[in-house]
């Protein structure tokens, strides 16, 4: 789904078609107006009503993407009826008017973000606020949070994830928040090490994967000494089968690493070849020859 960025509607239109007039074609010219007249476009419909080739559609919105015009939606940004969830204008001009934490909300937000905020990012905000977590401490900790850590064009996205999940944990005081934030910092700081012991970039871990490693911190206690120690032994271990081990360890009971040396890993979950790392194979070698070691 595509939809009409509306700062460029209220900022600069006709400009924002009258601009690029000249170096448009007709069909390109064309799409742009569909966009201007029904702001939200299905393509497949949008092919449908103009009649037009599909390789030319999808060349015209390039173009217009390209000029900010035409922008995609995230498919994150919607509610647990995968219906985007939108207030319209004169409801979020009502909340700013009637509640001065939301303009503090708005303000502070593009001191954050270092840029004036766009409709549908103000929206985001406001439906944060709303629906899920109340209070313009917490969204703007949130905010400074992956400010850091994520492209500006995501933070918003992120911001909103994370809210949802503290509004599902049941976070309410300003105590609970700090204390979220400072989790979450512990499992970031984990999650680079983890990266860097795995070999992987870090930015290459999906959300998902990155909910796996902090479970290894958060639940089994484990830190990244543990994951070495699989590295150690199967040298193409990946995230998937390194938490099979760790999952296997912490149902034994495992809380050192020395528990870990005479107990053999299950390898069958394993994507990989299944043998054992040379510099692993020679440690089991060497304590064969040498018992007492």
């Amino acid at each position: 789904m595509l939809y009409l960025n509306q700062k460029i509607v209220f900022n600069q239109l006709p400009s924002a078609i009258t601009t690029y007039y000249r170096d448009i074609d007709g069909l390109t010219l064309k799409v742009g107006l569909y966009f201007l007249i029904h702001e939200e476009v299905d393509e497949k419909q949008a092919l449908l009503d103009l009649s037009i080739p599909e390789s030319v559609f999808n060349r015209a919105v390039l173009f217009w993407k390209e000029k900010q015009f035409v922008v995609e939606k995230d498919t994150e940004l919607v509610n647990e009826n995968n219906q985007p969830s939108r207030l319209d204008h004169d409801k979020m001009a009502d909340m700013v008017m009637l509640d001065p934490e939301i303009a503090t909300l708005l303000q502070e937000s593009q001191q954050i973000l270092g840029k004036e905020l766009s409709l549908s990012e103000s929206r985001i905000l406001l439906e944060i606020y709303e629906n899920y977590l109340p209070s313009v401490y917490a969204v703007l900790n949130i905010e400074s949070y992956w400010m850091l850590r994520k492209e500006r064009k995501k933070v918003l996205t992120e911001t909103l994830y994370t809210a949802k999940e503290w509004n599902n944990l049941g976070i309410r005081t300003e105590a609970e928040y700090d204390k979220q934030i400072h989790l979450m910092e512990q499992c970031d700081e984990y999650i680079s090490k983890i990266a860097e012991v795995t070999g992987i970039d870090r930015k290459d871990l999906t959300r998902k994967q990155c909910k796996v490693i902090q479970s290894w911190l958060l639940d089994f206690g484990y830190d990244e000494s543990f994951v070495s120690e699989v590295m150690l032994r199967k040298n193409d271990a990946n995230i998937a089968y390194i938490n099979s081990v760790l999952k296997d360890w912490n149902k034994k009971g495992i809380k050192n690493i020395s528990e870990t040396r005479d107990r053999p890993m299950n390898i069958e979950s394993n994507n990989s070849s299944g043998a054992f790392s040379p510099l692993f194979t020679s440690i089991l070698n060497k304590n064969k020859d040498d018992p007492d070691q």
